[in-house]
């Protein structure tokens, strides 16, 4: 049972981690389309890039440590079908967070040239349309975070 107690400890971790990145890029994000000017929204890109990285390296202590739990816990093949959803949705969730970071990083570029001044014709646009798209990843996010806690709460 002591290796249970560990993955339970690391999946407790990667949880936090995974609620800290998706709880941190909302209220880093609004304050991103709140903000006036090129520079300040470069400097709030800035602080949120450490916390969207967080999200898949929590996704992967998760899953990782949810599979040593079924593992420890003497859970057989085939598993019951909320177990299955619920893998299905954590692998989401880590496609999410990597496909997050690289539209970021492109986002961060365009921004960093707007704010030097020396950026394309047609940056403001590609802006708008990475910044529709990581809007609608963390809203993804934050509905598979509520169904893995539905979940693992009700255990259908």
């Amino acid at each position: 049972m002591l290796a249970y107690h560990w993955t339970m400890i690391f999946h407790l971790l990667g949880f936090g981690l995974l609620c800290s990145s998706v709880i941190g890029s909302w209220i880093l994000g609004g304050r991103y389309r709140r903000a006036e000017g090129w520079k300040t929204k470069r400097t709030i890109l800035g602080l949120l890039r450490p916390i969207g990285l967080l999200s898949p390296v929590a996704s992967g202590v998760m899953l990782l440590s949810g599979i040593g739990n079924l593992v420890a816990k003497g859970y057989e093949m085939p598993l019951p079908s909320w177990l299955h959803v619920k893998l299905a949705i954590f692998v989401i969730v880590l496609a999410a967070g990597i496909y997050s970071g690289i539209c970021g990083k492109r986002r961060g570029a365009i921004i960093a040239h707007l704010a030097d001044g020396d950026a394309p014709a047609n940056a403001e646009t590609a802006v708008v349309r990475l910044d529709r798209r990581l809007q609608s990843i963390l809203m993804l996010q934050v509905i598979a975070l509520l169904v893995i806690i539905v979940l693992s709460v009700v255990k259908p």
